[in-house]
């Protein structure tokens, strides 16, 4: 019975090593994006899946210690599955089910990510046309585009995601800037003294890809922030390198609070 166990694992560890590498591989070949703790966990975690497939090459390896190496590898590897299946239900939560009720004045808050010059990212483009489509259907809504400047980006983040808005026909008088931010906390705090700034509703919508929604959400509760959300969909094949992200993300804030 258990070498049928462990016959099985091999040939799973086989197949989910090769997904993990075609799905790491895909944002780089499609996008050039490669500067990603997601792309690298999955690249390297199917590598090494297949690897532990090798039975033969494991042996030679460690030797007699090796079962006890596969057998703790095995366990480690469902306990990830296990964590990764509960983070992926609080997500989908998030992002879907968790939109302001009508009638409810918020303000929107579009939180930032990387610029290719003057052009917002695949990514970023998607969070503006959800808040696009958001801020067409109620002209009384506004928002506030945040994101400063990287160390490798020419301008500020807010400033290309207001650009795009506008050019899109959104009046400039229904969108601030909050151009300090480096990160989501940052985001949301430096929105926050904005919104204070303009008298607008302190009740905000973040707005942002769906797989980051639980994560800004965490951020927003432990902050005290009254918010909603509203996500934005991403393209299918950079899914899951950005679900991984956000997995270790998660972790890293539920052990450290930031």
């Amino acid at each position: 019975m258990l070498n049928l166990f462990y016959t099985f694992m091999r040939r799973f560890c086989g197949y989910l090593g090769i997904i993990m590498v075609i799905c790491g591989a895909l944002p780089i070949v499609t996008h050039g994006i490669w500067r990603s703790e997601g792309i690298w966990a999955l690249l390297l975690g199917g590598i090494f899946l297949l690897v532990l497939r090798q039975e033969g090459l494991c042996r030679k390896i460690f030797g007699s210690h090796w079962k006890w190496i596969e057998g703790a590898a095995y366990v480690l590897l469902w306990a990830g599955l296990l964590l990764a299946l509960v983070l992926t239900v609080m997500i989908v939560r998030y992002a879907f089910f968790h939109f302001p009720p009508e009638g409810e004045e918020t303000t929107l808050v579009v939180l930032g990510c990387k610029i290719n010059g003057s052009r917002p990212t695949v990514m970023l483009r998607q969070r503006l046309d959800s808040a696009y489509r958001t801020l067409e259907k109620d002209p009384a809504l506004r928002c506030v585009v945040s994101g400063g400047q990287g160390l490798d980006e020419e301008y500020p983040e807010s400033q290309i995601m207001r650009e795009y808005l506008i050019g899109k026909g959104i009046s400039p008088d229904r969108i601030l800037e909050e151009n300090r931010s480096t990160n989501t906390r940052e985001n949301l705090a430096y929105s926050q003294e904005v919104i204070a700034g303009a008298g607008w509703p302190e009740t905000i919508t973040i707005v942002t890809s769906g797989y980051h929604q639980y994560r800004a959400s965490l951020v927003a509760k432990r902050m005290g922030i009254q918010f909603y959300n509203r996500y934005a969909p991403t393209s299918f094949y950079l899914v899951p390198a950005y679900m991984v992200r956000e997995y270790l993300g998660i972790v890293h804030l539920w052990i450290f609070g930031e």
